[in-house]
């Protein structure tokens, strides 16, 4: 799932601007797939009580992004996919780099699967 995070963040480091972003069709479809993955990695990899601990991840959001990504629940608002990756992702790898070394240093953290990396 960091991974995914470090993509997004790549990606909107060298874009810079909602107007690169939308400029071609490929960058629009390869942050939406990373966003799609993240969602689907914190609903499986992430217990109910990791979520819990971390209060600043707007959990429900991201499922619901997810959905809408995959189900198609109308035209996909790519001002909305932007400002999601330019302001929420980066709060996402945080709390994941905390639990990585929370981890590390072998505490329980309710990870389902340990590979958020």
């Amino acid at each position: 799932m960091r991974r995914y995070c470090t993509n997004v963040e790549r990606m909107v480091a060298r874009l810079g601007s909602y107007e690169n972003f939308i400029a071609n069709e490929d960058d629009p479809a390869a942050l939406t797939m990373y966003l799609t993955q993240i969602g689907e990695l914190a609903k499986v990899q992430l217990s109910a009580q990791v979520k819990s601990q971390c209060k600043t991840v707007p959990w429900k959001e991201m499922y619901g992004l997810r959905n809408r990504i995959v189900h198609g629940y109308g035209e996909l608002e790519f001002r909305m996919i932007w400002h999601t990756a330019v302001t929420d992702v980066s709060v996402l790898a945080s709390e994941i780099d905390s639990l990585l070394a929370a981890s590390k240093e072998g505490k329980k953290v309710g990870v389902k699967k340990l590979n958020l990396e």
